[in-house]
């Protein structure tokens, strides 16, 4: 879904580095096994409320996110999965607590990784930026690219038969449509010193988050 949204994004402005602009936007999820990614998420908690800290990351690496590349959509990724939860928790009140239950919102995952591969002709990554290898936002969390890669390439070439048991794949529309246009304003609003994201305004209750 993060691949989706940010090449959806690409034809609609020339970007200065498409390729770190897209390996960027997954970037955040390229976590070590085992590991846990509420660190390179910038996840903040504040009186039983959850966020992603959109302005944590901007105090970092704002200055980075003029050059349209890696951070800007490690950036767009992080406000992705803030409407990504909004979503679940929200109008849907979608909440995995078990193993079973994670197993199949993981399988619903690669059910609607092989529709949106096939419904909006995605092209998988060929190739790890040397920007992603280099950055030092890879090392303060551990990231590892490469695996990253190895991930998506299973992402493309696995089948998973049936239906969705959670995610069907009118939701998932119905968030990347959501996702798009959130990450299209908060674009517009870095051209033109509009104000940004406040990620306490896009928060969510983590009593009823496991």
């Amino acid at each position: 879904m993060h691949l989706a949204i940010v090449q959806a994004l690409l034809p609609r402005q020339a970007w200065k580095d498409p390729e770190a602009l897209v390996f960027g936007a997954l970037l955040p999820d390229a976590m070590p096994p085992g590991s846990n990614s509420r660190m390179s998420h910038f996840v903040a908690c504040q009186r039983g409320m959850r966020c992603y800290d959109l302005k944590e990351f901007r105090r970092l690496y704002g200055d980075k996110l003029a050059e349209e590349g890696l951070y800007l959509g490690y950036y767009l990724h992080l406000i992705q999965d803030i409407v990504y939860r909004r979503f679940l928790y929200g109008p849907y009140n979608l909440h995995f607590r078990t193993p079973a239950e994670r197993e199949l919102l993981y399988r619903d995952y690669a059910i609607l990784n092989r529709y949106l591969i096939e419904k909006k002709g995605l092209a998988p990554i060929a190739a790890c930026p040397a920007q992603a290898e280099e950055a030092e936002i890879r090392g303060r969390f551990g990231l590892e690219p490469r695996r990253l890669l190895a991930d998506l390439e299973r992402d493309f070439t696995r089948a998973v038969e049936g239906e969705p048991a959670f995610i069907t794949r009118e939701m998932a529309e119905e968030y990347l449509g959501a996702a798009l246009a959130l990450c299209e304003k908060e674009l517009d609003a870095l051209k033109t010193g509009a104000p940004l994201l406040d990620p306490w305004e896009l928060a969510w209750n983590i009593r009823r988050d496991s």
